[in-house]
């Protein structure tokens, strides 16, 4: 990659085009803007790192540790090819990360198809998603009946995701 750095860094938008990582970095003070940006500055230069910058939550979701003057920050992200996506950002209330905050993510199901997790109020939504280049290509999205994402919606998925990867060769 040129430039010097491993990794693209870019916000998860939602469907309305709201950005909540960028959007919750914009109501911290700038002192606190420049520790975290520091920090995000580290791993997208330094990637792969670990302990105590970077911890893993989940087998595709990364929280960067930052350590503000009078309270700590966390930013959630997932890396899809040689993009770091920052997905949530929060201020510690506790000293466990909450499964609240890691919930509406992304994870991967398979090689080439990744779930967007969103929690309604009584409902559980799901969109699955490949990425085809530099484009995220939406697949199936769907309101669940259950917490595991079935076997016929992932098939489905992997389906349509051929099916784009053909017409792009």
């Amino acid at each position: 990659m040129s430039n010097g750095f491993r990794l693209k860094v870019v916000f998860y938008k939602t469907d309305l085009g709201n950005e909540p990582a960028r959007e919750w970095l914009k109501n911290l003070t700038r002192e606190e803007k420049k520790i975290i940006g520091e920090d995000v500055k580290t791993v997208q230069f330094g990637w792969p790192i670990g302990m105590p910058l970077i911890r893993k939550l989940e087998s595709d979701i990364w929280e960067v540790r930052s350590h503000l003057k009078n309270r700590i920050a966390r930013v959630l992200f997932t890396i899809i090819t040689d993009k770091m996506i920052l997905l949530h950002g929060f201020i510690k209330k506790s000293q466990k990360t909450s499964q609240d905050d890691i919930t509406p993510l992304i994870r991967k199901l398979e090689s080439d198809i990744w779930e967007v997790r969103s929690h309604l109020k009584i409902r559980i939504a799901r969109v699955l998603f490949t990425i085809i280049t530099d484009k995220m290509i939406l697949l199936h999205g769907f309101i669940k009946k259950s917490q595991k994402t079935s076997q016929d919606d992932i098939t489905l998925a992997k389906k349509r995701a051929t099916e784009v990867r053909s017409q792009q060769l």
